[in-house]
């Protein structure tokens, strides 16, 4: 469900970085959060697993 959140408030912060100078970064942003948000899911689904089992 957060990466559907995070898809839908992207625009939200992309607006008003492109009305300032640094717009050429707002590419990198963009494609740096997604990832960024791979890795942690990465992260999660082995640590969850064994969180729950340890309860």
């Amino acid at each position: 469900m957060a990466p559907n959140r995070l898809y839908l408030i992207t625009p939200i912060w992309t607006y008003p970085i492109m009305q300032t100078d640094a717009a050429s970064l707002v590419g990198a942003i963009d494609s740096v959060l997604p990832a960024l948000m791979g890795v942690f899911t990465a992260w999660f689904q082995k640590r969850y697993p064994r969180f729950i089992a340890r309860v």
